[in-house]
């Protein structure tokens, strides 16, 4: 029975993506993935494909992960397998709005809320809201994200979700940023990196610290802007973690600039 050895690789290729150390995270997802596919084990398959998609959303190369994302998707859909279709729509949309595709990425996730509807199921309805509230963020429609990352806030009350609760509480205090109110968006920041510092969600946390020192920059509290966003920064560069490396350099500079410290500022895109 090969079942034990997939789920060995799959939980150790889920681990080594959580805490950032994507080229073991690759070793192990080829090797499960070939198991899987010489043992014509088509959803498990489909799921090594998703991973590496992941791998390579991670370090940049979306157009890498666009094309493991739509293999994965082609499984799933032969399959007619709910879960995996709400994932394979749910990755597609994410990279589409990397991409500047947003509405691409807008009528992939409302697939993923009509299965989730469909299933009845409110806790699946958690991440499709935040990917909707995403979208609406990038196409600078933030009245539309505000609605539904409140949506959010009222779900994970029910459902008790930490990851998808410290996502909308981000996303909420950084509209606020933009609306100027700055003391409720602090505090929100804040709560959501709360909720983020725990084992296994490293690159939630240097999300959330992120988060946090762009609300410090728009208070113009540089020192505890440079002081999250440092956090951030050393974690990003031990993992490769490119999108989150390439934002944080930018607001970590402003944060530079303003006290003076142009060399650091320089160097901050080295």
């Amino acid at each position: 029975d090969s079942a034990p050895k997939v789920e060995v690789y799959t939980s150790a290729a889920n681990f080594y993506i959580r805490t950032g150390e994507l080229e073991q995270a690759e070793k192990v997802i080829r090797a499960g993935g070939q198991l899987t596919h010489d043992l014509d084990m088509k959803f498990a398959t489909a799921g090594f494909l998703n991973r590496m998609g992941v791998i390579s959303q991670y370090r940049g190369e979306m157009n890498e992960a666009l094309d493991w994302y739509q293999k994965s998707l082609v499984i799933f859909k032969e399959l007619d397998n709910p879960r995996g279709l709400r994932i394979g729509f749910s990755n597609l949309g994410i990279i589409y709005n990397t991409l500047g595709l947003h509405q691409d990425a807008l009528d992939n996730f409302r697939k993923v809320e009509q299965i989730a509807l469909e299933q009845d199921k409110p806790f699946l309805l958690g991440s499709v809201y935040i990917n909707l509230a995403y979208t609406f963020t990038a196409m600078e429609n933030d009245s539309a994200a505000y609605g539904y990352f409140n949506k959010v806030l009222d779900i994970t009350e029910e459902t008790g979700q930490t990851r998808e609760r410290a996502k909308a509480l981000s996303g909420i205090s950084q509209i606020l940023v933009k609306w100027d109110s700055l003391d409720l968006a602090l505090d929100l920041a804040l709560e959501s990196l709360n909720l983020r510092e725990s084992p296994g969600m490293n690159r939630e946390s240097s999300i959330a610290q992120l988060s946090v020192a762009k609300v410090y920059l728009k208070m113009e509290r540089y020192q505890e802007a440079i002081q999250y966003a440092e956090v951030a920064r050393e974690w990003a560069d031990q993992t490769g973690e490119l999108e989150i490396l390439i934002e944080m350099s930018d607001y970590l500079a402003q944060a530079y600039q303003k006290t003076g410290q142009f060399e650091k500022a320089l160097l901050t895109f080295q």
